[in-house]
């Protein structure tokens, strides 16, 4: 039998231990939870990248349509997007409002909200897509307000369209590709086809994107291209006849035949202008008289 003094004694020991693990539980706090935190915040910010990469490609879709983005805010972003997504957001990255009107876009709680506004009022871009970030504090911006982040520099630089663009009922491919990943060796090729027949061809070297910036990076220099064969096939890039009409003074009006002019305007068909860097812009449309594609240099 233990007598009282071991009771007593045993019971002293035990609350030492547990004096001491709580010290080191408290020591410990910085460095391991911290680490942790850390851990649980990464997710966050790769959970908000990919949510604004989701939503930028229904945006791209909607305007597609619409030849226009949605004229929403963050509130009813979700509602004009909701028939475009390829992947449907998250449901936990998605809040009702207070009064239960509209469901918005946030990652990590519900004032970490995604931001849009159309006309863009920051960066250089058509809109404004970004997260307020893990402080849930709207810095328009700054601080750490995440933007939409570059897609990889060795994301596959390929891009096509299929558009009325003939006198007939066929869709034309447009491709622009990249004859390999080197910004430095590589070129661009642009084709237009139907079906296996190619009706227009061109090429310029991927570097011409950048020779004027000698500054950047090989990374840097991958985005910028990124970025040019990701705006190559917008729908803006499609102009309507009746638009070249208000303009008659453009280059493109000027040179354009005037049956040709007259034959898409009554078929409703584009005129498709592109950066072709090395040479500039042009404008491309197909001509129902030669039955062929012709091309008009507007300038550098």
């Amino acid at each position: 039998m233990m007598n009282s003094l071991q009771i007593d004694r045993g019971r002293i020991v035990a609350g030492l231990i547990c004096s001491v693990m709580i010290l080191s539980l408290n020591g410990c706090k910085d460095i391991g939870f911290r680490r942790m935190e850390g851990a649980s915040e990464r997710a966050t910010v790769q959970s908000a990248k990919e949510t604004l990469q989701q939503i930028e490609v229904a945006l791209e879709r909607y305007h597609e349509v619409n030849h226009k983005y949605p004229a929403a805010n963050e509130l009813s972003l979700n509602d004009s997007l909701r028939d475009f997504f390829l992947i449907p957001v998250d449901p936990a990255n998605l809040y009702r409002t207070e009064r239960d009107q509209a469901t918005y876009f946030a990652v990590g709680g519900r004032k970490n909200k995604i931001i849009y506004h159309y006309p863009a009022t920051l960066g250089s871009g058509e809109f404004t897509l970004y997260w307020v970030g893990i402080n849930g504090v709207d810095e328009e911006g700054r601080g750490d307000d995440l933007f939409v982040q570059p897609m990889s520099t060795q994301k596959e630089l390929s891009r096509r369209k299929f558009v009325s663009f003939k006198v007939d009922t066929s869709k034309v491919e447009f491709v622009l590709s990249a004859t390999g990943g080197d910004s430095r060796r590589d070129s661009a090729s642009f084709i237009v086809r139907n079906g296996k027949t190619v009706l227009y061809r061109d090429q310029w070297t991927l570097r011409a994107y950048t020779d004027d910036r000698p500054e950047l990076i090989e990374r840097e220099r991958q985005e910028v291209i990124n970025t040019e064969f990701d705006r190559f096939l917008r729908q803006s890039h499609f102009i309507s006849t009746d638009s070249l009409a208000k303009n008659p003074l453009s280059a493109i009006t000027r040179r354009m035949d005037s049956k040709d002019f007259s034959a898409l305007s009554k078929s409703k068909l584009p005129v498709f202008t592109y950066f072709s860097a090395s040479e500039g812009s042009k404008a491309i449309y197909w001509s129902p008289r030669d039955k062929r594609i012709e091309v008009i240099t507007i300038g550098k």
